[in-house]
């Protein structure tokens, strides 16, 4: 039989190698024939580094329409991707959900912001 200070210390190495990893997700929004981007965009709001980032952008048919991957995104950093078709974001990231923030935005042709849809 194995005693319990063994049994603990099996549950202990066990999870040791366990990584924390998040997700956020927007909601859908429309890009119109005249509109510029939709861009998919992970900031890093910690004080760290985030060792991976990968941010999708997902189409209506559930396709993925652009996606873009970032290693050891500075704080302040960003990893972003962009498309011209109507979307939703996903951000997928090693670490505390408490470090990175994301976002889906609508530009125009000249660079200004027509919609902005946070992640949670």
């Amino acid at each position: 039989m194995i005693s319990r200070a063994l049994l603990s210390l099996l549950l202990v190495l066990a999870s040791a190698g366990v990584a924390s990893a998040g997700t956020l997700t927007t909601g859908y929004l429309f890009r119109g024939p005249t509109q510029g981007s939709i861009i998919c965009l992970g900031t890093n709001v910690g004080a760290k580094n985030v060792k991976s980032v990968r941010v999708t952008l997902i189409g209506s048919d559930g396709a993925v329409v652009g996606s873009q991957m970032c290693i050891n995104l500075e704080p302040g950093g960003s990893c972003q991707t962009a498309e011209s078709t109507s979307s939703h974001c996903e951000v997928v990231f090693s670490g505390s959900k408490q470090s990175m923030r994301g976002s889906l935005l609508i530009v125009s042709s000249d660079g200004g912001t027509l919609a902005v849809e946070p992640a949670r």
